[in-house]
């Protein structure tokens, strides 16, 4: 115990003199000597924090995940997933990355702000990661948990009806169409020239098929 203070206070004072990598490896030190988990626990973190300072990702996240394995209950875990969520982001791992930021939006005690954002981050990644289903799954979260304001969810509903339409779900499509429609008419105040437009074009894409039959009628 006394070695392992010692260690500790080695890797507060190399951070201190600006040495980040000989903190990260003093802390994780004092992680493989001491026998108090509540020591292990901090010492962990702050080599983890330390090395997402010097920006070294790739280091960070074994790191992290450690962490979140060995201290399931720990008050810092939200931390550890908002810091998993950015480092797997910075290394090109997009599919790692959105299911931490639907931690964080699953989290009550953040900020709605930041839920809302971080649905909409995640939605984006597994977007980026080739996963249509999952980024709609999101999206219909986000439809569902924020209403308003009214422009990021007509927005949402719009890639709704983009995905439909990929896969080639006409139903599932016009369903998001109308409801693109149906949030534009009650947005009040919030109404905008883009969810106008974004209204306008889902009129005339639900009006094509009418428009062709109609053709169709000889005369």
């Amino acid at each position: 115990e006394r070695l392992a203070a010692s260690v500790y206070k080695q890797a507060e004072a190399r951070r201190s003199e600006g040495d980040g990598a000989g903190a990260v490896d003093a802390f994780l030190r004092v992680a493989a000597l001491s026998p108090d988990p509540t020591v292990r626990a901090t010492a962990e973190f702050d080599a983890a924090a330390q090395l997402l300072t010097l920006k070294q990702w790739d280091r960070a996240i074994p790191v992290l995940e450690g962490y979140r394995r060995n201290y399931p209950k720990d008050p810092r875990q939200a931390d550890v997933t908002r810091n998993l969520a950015v480092a797997y982001g910075e290394v090109g791992r997009p599919a790692q990355a959105a299911p931490e930021f639907e931690r964080i939006a699953a989290n009550p005690a953040e900020d709605p702000e930041v839920r809302r954002e971080a649905l909409q981050s995640a939605a984006d990644l597994y977007q980026k990661a080739n996963d249509g289903t999952r980024a709609a799954a999101v999206l219909e979260r986000f439809v569902k948990d924020f209403p308003s304001p009214v422009g990021p969810a007509v927005e949402a509903r719009q890639k709704l009806a983009e995905q439909a339409a990929r896969i080639g779900n006409a139903a599932r499509e016009e369903y998001w169409q109308r409801e693109i429609i149906r949030a534009d008419a009650n947005a009040g105040a919030e109404r905008s020239d883009r969810s106008r437009y974004l209204a306008a074009k889902a009129q005339l894409a639900l009006a094509v098929p009418a428009r062709d039959a109609f053709r169709k009628v000889r005369l």
